[in-house]
């Protein structure tokens, strides 16, 4: 694995000799490396304000480390329109590293070539610098909390079915914006799970999961791990025979936040990938919805999808053809959870605590039940 391989020495020489530097386009080691003049030049390159400290909030550490952080400049910021606190995403260990290798760094690429296309609720992006060699990014995000007063979703929340609308309608938005035109320089969604599998092996993991989450999963979806795991990958495989759209990718509860103002909107763009929207569609209603409300609400939400994505210039849909890529879809936001559940060696143990990823995959088991997904993929 001569990529693994980089990526471990090239931390290790970083925990020696933290990369530093004044110059934006440079993606520091660590948030603590972001310095006042890093900053200044990232935030303000016309020189109209300069900052002066940067000073730690508060932070936690996951697929990336994330911090949200205080700024102080030589003059008032908000004449100015510059923020006095941001959102920092970095990626300063191996384990992190690794999954910017199987996603690509997308996360810097979609805020900085894609996100103004799309009338979506979703954060700006102050700045970001990425370097691919390293697999190192930094981005400077708006800080939803200060600015919105954001709350982010969590499973205790009630999601009702005017936030389950705009969840689609959210989605909708963005498959169909890039239909027919997907945007160069992200991975397709095959590509990125191939790539995973080069790196982490998943599929222990998956298996893994089958024996460890219990009664959390139906007896029929652990029965025959083999069986299950052909469904996953039956599932992968159908992107290939549709015309690819911009998918978030990772649309689950805890990605999706309230403005104070209301509302519900999406952040966490860092699995940005190149598919079928079903995918999507599939992952969101199957984790953000209680399975009771799912139960209730899913024809409206469907049938709602296809309308709104045609309505914004997407393909028509044709629903029972929407349905069943729908139900197979659902094994791979099922792929998704297990190894968060279960984390395989070379990806972060602390993803997601065990009684979110354990409810996560409640409500997904009781979806691919729900919808028979074994026969939409012919498993």
């Amino acid at each position: 694995m001569p990529q693994l391989g980089r990526i471990a020495a090239s931390v290790a020489v970083e925990r020696l000799r933290p990369v530093r530097s004044d110059d934006p386009t440079v993606a520091p080691t660590r948030v603590a490396d972001l310095t006042p003049a890093w900053m200044s030049r990232a935030l303000c390159p016309d020189g109209r304000a300069r900052v002066v400290a940067v000073d730690l909030i508060d932070g936690s550490h996951g697929t990336t480390s994330r911090h949200r952080l205080r700024l102080r400049y030589d003059r008032d910021p908000a004449p100015l329109g510059l923020p006095e606190t941001v959102f920092a995403k970095s990626s300063p260990g191996v384990l992190q590293r690794i999954t910017q290798a199987i996603s690509g760094l997308v996360e810097a690429r979609f805020y900085l070539q894609l996100r103004e296309q799309l009338d979506v609720a979703a954060p700006c992006c102050h700045h970001g610098a990425y370097d691919q060699r390293r697999m190192a990014t930094v981005l400077l995000l708006e800080d939803l909390v200060a600015t919105q007063g954001a709350t982010f979703l969590q499973p205790s929340d009630q999601v009702d079915q005017a936030d389950a609308e705009q969840v689609v309608r959210t989605l909708a938005t963005v498959h169909a914006t890039f239909a027919g035109r997907p945007p160069a320089g992200f991975k397709s969604y095959g590509r990125q799970w191939r790539d995973a599998f080069a790196l982490v092996d998943v599929e222990s993991a998956f298996r893994r999961c089958l024996g460890e989450c219990g009664e959390l999963l139906d007896r029929s979806l652990r029965a025959d791990p083999a069986r299950t795991w052909r469904a996953v990958l039956a599932s992968i495989a159908a992107h290939e025979s549709r015309p690819p759209t911009l998918l978030h990718n990772d649309v689950h509860l805890g990605n999706w936040y309230r403005p104070a103002a209301g509302g519900i909107g999406l952040c966490d763009w860092q699995g940005v990938v190149l598919g079928d929207g079903a995918r999507d569609l599939a992952y969101a209603l199957s984790t953000v919805l209680a399975v009771d409300d799912r139960r209730a609400w899913e024809d409206d939400l469907l049938a709602l999808y296809g309308e709104e994505l045609h309505r914004r210039g997407g393909p028509a849909a044709d629903p029972p053809a929407l349905r069943d890529r729908y139900r197979a879809q659902l094994w791979g936001a099922l792929a998704f959870w297990a190894p968060t559940f279960s984390p395989p060696r070379l990806m972060p143990g602390d993803m997601q605590p065990r009684e979110v990823s354990g409810e996560m995959l409640r409500r997904i088991g009781s979806a691919c039940l729900d919808h028979d997904a074994f026969a939409a993929v012919a498993a």
